[in-house]
C-alpha cells in the first residue's frame, strides 16, 4: 500500500512540471542584439483588438515611430498583426491604448511578432540610439 501512495506522489509532482512546460518561455538576449536580428522595429499604440477565432486574436496598431526596416510605414499608419489569445502561448499583450516597443520578423512577406518580441519604448528608443542597457526577453 505504501508504495502505491509512494507512485501517486512521484505522479503528481511529474505533474507539476509539465504544465510549466507548455507555458511561453524566451531567452533574455541584449535590446541592442534583438533589435539586429529583428526584420523590423517600431513602436505603436495599440488602438483596436478584434477576435477572429477562439484562440486568435487581430491587433491594430497606430505606428508612432519606426526604427527598422518596415518599408511604406510611417507615423499615423496602421499595421495589423494576428496573435494568440494567451500570453502563456506567447501571444502578443493585447491591453487596448497601451504603447509597445516591437520587434518584427518577416515570414511569408508579413511581418510577425509574438510575446518575445515585445519591448518597452524607451528601451527599443535606446537601443536604436545605441544606448542599450539591460536585458530583455526575446529570441535568441
Amino acid at each position: 500500500m505504501r508504495s502505491v501512495y509512494l507512485t501517486a506522489a512521484v505522479l503528481c509532482i511529474g505533474l507539476i512540471g509539465a504544465e510549466q512546460a507548455m507555458a511561453c518561455s524566451c531567452i533574455a538576449i541584449s535590446t541592442r542584439d534583438a533589435l539586429e536580428q529583428s526584420d523590423a522595429a517600431l513602436v505603436g499604440k495599440l488602438v483596436e483588438v478584434d477576435r477572429v477565432s477562439n484562440d486568435t486574436l487581430k491587433l491594430s496598431y497606430r505606428v508612432k515611430r519606426v526604427f527598422k526596416g518596415a518599408p511604406g510605414l510611417d507615423r499615423g499608419d496602421r499595421l495589423t498583426l494576428r496573435s494568440l489569445d494567451s500570453e502563456a502561448a506567447c501571444g502578443l499583450p493585447h491591453r487596448r491604448d497601451k504603447r509597445y516597443g516591437l520587434l518584427l520578423d518577416r515570414r511569408n512577406k508579413r511581418l510577425t511578432a509574438n510575446l518575445c518580441s515585445v519591448v518597452p519604448p524607451k528601451k527599443l528608443r535606446r537601443a536604436a540610439e545605441g544606448n542599450a542597457k539591460g536585458k530583455l526577453c526575446g529570441r535568441a
